[in-house]
């Protein structure tokens, strides 16, 4: 029993350092859209934009409030299994290069054709553990290149994958979850790995439609 009590608690200490980047990562992309800064249709461009000229900028940094927090882009996964868009090393990572928690960012456009790679190329990465999860949570970036309504699409998503993707292993499905006040586009999903391990994925679905260029580059 003490020792389920001691693996309960480091859970909430790593759950509550998670939501701690996530709540950067939202009030990042809150102020490039106050700034105006525009972005191209292209998802690569969309995460270096908000990686480089926010989360790894010093200046918006200091703004920002981050602090001991390292966004890397494209960074290599351990064991040789790829890139992955985004990994997030915190003061942990020095004693164990393993812990980091890694973000896959996909393009939403309210179309079931963009909700397939939403899954196939990022909820199954993790699933079928080509993902790493030191800490059993991870996220998804969701970028909204068009005008649609998210908690329509998500559904779209949990009956897509309910439907045509049963090896997602949902335990539960992509459900609203509060994070910071005023951004109501977090959502939370659980799921078995394929060595039955628990992965929790957040979600996040920013929306850079009145941004985005309509340069169509896939």
């Amino acid at each position: 029993m003490l020792n389920e009590e001691r693996f309960s608690y480091s859970q909430n200490i790593y759950e509550i350092d998670f939501h701690e980047i996530l709540t950067v990562i939202i009030s990042a992309y809150k102020l490039l859209v106050e700034e105006g800064v525009h972005v191209e249709y292209k998802e690569n461009h969309i995460r270096d934009i908000l990686l480089e000229k926010y989360l790894n900028d010093n200046v918006k940094r200091e703004q920002l409030g981050i602090e001991h927090v390292i966004f890397n882009r494209e960074a290599a996964e351990n064991m040789d299994k790829g890139f992955v868009d985004i990994k997030v090393q915190t003061l942990n990572s020095l004693n164990e290069p393993q812990a980091y928690y890694i973000f896959e960012c996909k393009r939403l456009d309210g179309n079931n054709r963009l909700n397939e790679k939403y899954i196939k190329e990022g909820i199954m990465r993790f699933v079928t553990e080509k993902y790493s999860s030191y800490y059993g949570l991870n996220g998804m970036l969701g970028f909204e290149v068009k005008t649609f309504d998210t908690p329509d699409n998500v559904e779209k998503i949990n009956q897509l994958v309910s439907s045509k993707y049963p090896e997602a292993a949902f335990v539960e499905k992509i459900s609203p979850v509060a994070i910071i006040e005023n951004f109501q586009y977090c959502f939370i999903s659980r799921h078995k790995t394929v060595s039955l391990k628990r992965v929790d994925l957040y979600h996040l679905m920013l929306d850079f439609s009145h941004i985005v260029t309509r340069r169509k580059s896939l």
